[in-house]
């Protein structure tokens, strides 16, 4: 199972080539299990994410086949070293992706009717979704055009930061749809 987080904003246009970062199952954290912030970084980032969960096996997805793939969504957070990414600059920094907490999952819920309103609210911050599910579709066919997308798999239509060091002992807890479905401890 690997997660594929795009790099870009909730709303905004998706071009080639894609930016994504490729996360392994080791470094997902879910059911309210804590975050404990890696040493290896001084400065981090905290970004809300619309999750998309495959149920299929698939190659080659065309964009209008991809409702039936993608089974679940799900708020996500994405956290980032950005002073160890900073010092990556022009060089891949993969590694950086593994940690264990690199990718927060709330709850799974069923995917929303993709034309619908959706929106996350992460403390203070609200993110809008609307437009992203659609957005969803065109990414997990992009990406099965290169990859093989296995049951799990998850995409990350986007990441909007919502916070910069919170400090330990911090409760985030969040929302899609007004659906109370992420809630963890930063220690």
């Amino acid at each position: 199972m690997k997660v594929l987080s795009f790099d870009r904003r909730s709303g905004q246009d998706i071009y080639s080539p894609l930016g994504v970062d490729i996360m392994p199952d080791s470094s997902i954290i879910k059911d309210g299990k804590p975050f404990f912030v890696p040493s290896f970084s001084d400065k981090w980032s905290y970004h809300a994410g619309l999750a998309l969960r495959n149920g299929r096996l698939g190659k080659n997805v065309g964009e209008r086949f991809a409702s039936r793939y993608l089974d679940a969504m799900a708020l996500c957070i994405i956290t980032r070293p950005d002073d160890a990414i900073e010092s990556h600059a022009g060089v891949q920094h993969g590694l950086l992706n593994c940690y264990e907490g690199a990718v927060i999952f709330g709850d799974w819920q069923p995917v929303a009717d993709p034309a619908a309103f959706l929106s996350a609210t992460v403390g203070d911050c609200t993110v809008d979704f609307t437009g992203e599910i659609e957005s969803a579709y065109r990414l997990f066919a992009q990406s099965s055009a290169v990859s093989v997308m296995k049951i799990g798999d998850i995409i990350v239509t986007c990441r909007d930061r919502i916070a910069c060091d919170m400090p330990v002992d911090t409760l985030v807890t969040g929302s899609l749809n007004g659906v109370e479905s992420l809630h963890f401890r930063i220690k």
